[in-house]
């Protein structure tokens, strides 16, 4: 009989320089959250890039970080947001 530690969904890889974590991906609906969408409107960060010019075109994630760009594009298509849903439903 395995033990629940080797089995856990959650992955640690250490490294000699730093800890790199990996978590699982998520399923199903996200969870929704007023604190995330004001502050992802509202940030110094987004402010300057948008009225600096300094987008990349659509598309170009893949260049910026390549990484990140695999993990968004998995995470997309298997979670959902629960207002679209309700959108479509009563639509």
């Amino acid at each position: 009989m395995q033990n629940l530690r080797d089995t856990s969904l959650v992955v640690f890889a250490l490294d000699k320089v730093h800890e790199e974590r990996m978590i699982h991906m998520k399923f199903g609906p996200r969870k929704p959250s007023l604190k995330g969408r004001i502050s992802a409107r509202t940030s110094l960060k987004r402010q300057l890039v948008h009225r600096g010019g300094f987008k990349m075109p659509r598309g170009y994630g893949w260049l910026r970080n390549p990484k990140k760009y695999a993990y968004n594009k998995v995470y997309n298509r298997t979670s959902f947001d629960i207002f679209k849903l309700f959108k479509k439903l009563f639509k």
